[in-house]
This record gives C-alpha cells, structure tokens and sequence, in this order.
C-alpha cells in the first residue's frame, strides 16, 4: 500500500504544481486588476451624465481648470471630444455668433473658456452630490438627488436651493469689449473675397462662482461672410498665430496681488489668458493688455494694447 501510495503522490507532484502555478498567477491577475481599477478610481476626476460633467470633488474639478488651463480653442475642442463632453457652454459661445449676428463675448454667460469648457450649454456642472446651475447673475446649488423643477428654479421658494450671486469684480464695471475692423486688402486676401472683412475682439473679465474665481483677457477672431440669400453675417475665424499678454491689480478674498501672464497659440480662433484664479472672491481694479496676432502665415504680425479700470 505504501508503493501505490508513493506512486500516486509522485504522479501528482507536476499537475498539482501545474495547479498551484495557475492559481498563482489567477491571483496575481486579481490584484493587478484590482490595483488598475483603484488607480482609475483615482485618476477618474469626473464622469459625464446626460450631458452633465459631476466632478467627483472640488479638488477634482480644481485639478482639472489646472490640466486644461493652457490650452487654446483647438486644443479645448479636442480635449472635450475624448472625454465624452459634447455640449459644452465654451462650444456654445463660440458658435452663438453664427446665430446671433450682434453677440460678442461681453455677452458670454462664462467668458472664462476653461471653466466654460466643463460647464454645459444650458448652464450645469455637478461637483460632489451638489449640482451648479449658472445664470446671467446667479448660481443655484442643490443637491444632485433633489428633484427640482428647473423652470421655477429662480422662483426662490425651494429651501433647499442654495443661491449664490456672481460677482463681475471690476471696479468700473465696464467690460466692454474692444473690437478693431480689418479689410481683406489688409490681410492680403485673394480678389474673389473681397467681399470678407475681419475683426478681432479684445475682452476681459474678472468674475466669481460658487465655486471659482478668475480673472483674465482674450483675443477672438471672425470674419464676415455671405449666406446662402447674399446677406453677411460675422463667424469664426482662426489666427495663424496670436498671443496675449496680461497684467492686473486685484484682490482674491482681500489679499492683493498684481500678476502678469502670458498665452499664445496657433490655428486658434479663440485665445484666452488667465492672470489670476483661486476659490473665493476676486475684485479687480484694472487689467492691461498687449496683443499680437497674424491671420494668414506671411503676412504682417499686428499689435495693440487695451486696457479695462
């Protein structure tokens, strides 16, 4: 009996090794895997829910303003396309001037485009369990399982809506935005769009959320174009290079600070420079701005300088 029994137990010695080795490995993949999903857990900042961007914390939502604050209208186009974001304000605005012949980004409901970029177009973002809806001048807050009726949502009779007003920081109020008319003579365009013009749109803003402050200028370019009927409307146009410079006096939660930032990009339509930004209130006492931009690659580079106090 002790023959057989050694017999079988040598027999077995390779399999239950073959076993051992599979449920080895079986286990390392587990925990692999489990490691690869708490990372993504981890680096997964937000999600996008029927067209809301729900940012898993504040500081998920500061990290992501931080990853994207760099980037150009192109760039800010394209991130939102590999993150599922498809109805974005900054989308909005940029386009609202094909539709609305006298909108300029003084008309901007977020004239900040990183911020705009993880805002939908009707005004919602979500950080934690609270849900953001922004207006012209106010900012609602309730919690994300709340069942709200959206059009009495102003009314201001749900005690459970948290009402914040948006601060626009400038101390002459006057955001006015400067715009300079070029003709195609001056770009050198060819015959058969003599009818184009072009203009671009200098614009600052200084303005705090629930959530967010920022303040900065930016350059925008459009071009006038005929429609199908022959008459002109104003759309997006794309410097071949363009940079903006900034430099601001202005107090975040009373602290003062004066800063000077710059930003430049290429094949853009939009180019925006931030100057400062934080949580809190910011109040702004005056921003100056240098410019430069060049519309088609050879020709001339032009510049000018704008201020808002």
């Amino acid at each position: 009996m002790k023959k057989i029994y050694l017999t079988i137990t040598r027999s077995l010695i390779v399999p239950l090794m073959l076993i051992g080795m599979v449920l080895f490995f079986n286990a390392c993949e587990k925990d692999e895997a489990i490691i690869e999903e708490a990372i993504n857990q981890v680096e997964e900042r937000f999600v996008v829910k029927n067209g809301v961007v729900h940012f898993t914390s504040i500081e998920s939502f500061q990290k992501t303003i931080q990853e994207i604050k760099d980037f150009g209208s192109y760039d800010l186009a394209e991130w939102e396309k590999s993150k599922g974001i498809e109805f974005s304000m900054r989308k909005f605005q940029d386009e609202l001037v094909e539709t609305d012949d006298n909108s300029t980004p003084s008309d901007w409901l977020i004239p900040d485009q990183k911020f705009a970029t993880v805002v939908n177009k009707d005004g919602f973002f979500a950080i934690g369990d609270e849900m953001h809806y922004i207006t012209k001048s106010k900012e609602y807050i309730y919690k994300t399982d709340e069942d709200v009726d959206i059009l009495n949502i102003e009314s201001g009779k749900n005690e459970n809506i948290t009402v914040f007003n948006i601060v626009d920081g400038l101390s002459s109020k006057n955001w006015s935005d400067k715009i300079y008319y070029f003709t195609h003579w001056e770009f050198n365009t060819p015959e058969s769009h003599k009818h184009e013009s072009f203009r671009v749109i200098a614009y600052g803003w200084s303005k705090s959320w629930a959530a967010y402050c920022s303040n900065g200028l930016g350059l925008k370019a459009e071009f006038r174009e005929k429609k199908w009927n022959g008459s002109l409307y104003w759309r997006s146009a794309r410097f071949d290079y363009v940079e903006v410079c900034g430099t601001a006096r202005y107090y975040i939660n009373g602290t003062l600070y004066g800063q000077y930032n710059c930003d430049s990009g290429t094949n853009t339509s939009n180019e925006d420079c931030y100057i400062g930004q934080y949580v809190g209130i910011i109040h702004t006492d005056w921003i100056y701005g240098s410019f430069s931009f060049r519309i088609y690659n050879g020709n001339p580079t032009h510049q000018f300088n704008e201020s808002w106090f």
